[in-house]
């Protein structure tokens, strides 16, 4: 089973300063450390890529897969797809390697840039 989670907006900073105050013991981080890692592993991500037989997950660089790698401990890395029509900048997708395999994400890379035309760098000033 896949949990998604949703972030709403928050409109104070009541809770970066909770973060800022709070004095998590060692033991409590690294408990939640290793729950997130296996989370992200054992019962998450690598488990759907080995049952699925997937060694890239390509995804809009707007998704929650960033979390995921970050969790898991994966390189992850940004791949370029093309300009906006709105204001020229830059856009791309995340790519995940299956079990951080670093060789299967830079392979796909080199594939990648071979097959889709340059894309311009951003433009100045940001919009």
């Amino acid at each position: 089973m896949l949990t998604v989670f949703h972030i709403s907006a928050y409109k104070t900073q009541t809770e970066l300063l909770k973060c800022l105050n709070d004095r998590i013991s060692a033991e409590k981080h690294d408990a939640a450390a290793a729950a997130l890692r296996r989370i992200a592993q054992e019962d998450g991500m690598a488990k759907l890529m080995r049952e699925q037989d997937l060694d890239i997950i390509l995804s809009g660089s707007d998704a929650e897969l960033i979390s995921f790698s970050a969790c898991a401990g994966w390189p992850v890395a940004t791949v370029p797809v093309g300009n906006l029509t709105k204001n020229g900048q830059p856009w791309g997708m995340f790519v995940l390697p299956r079990d951080g395999r670093l060789d299967l994400l830079v392979r796909f890379m080199l594939v990648f840039s071979g097959i889709f035309d340059k894309v311009s760098p951003p433009v100045t000033p940001f919009e």
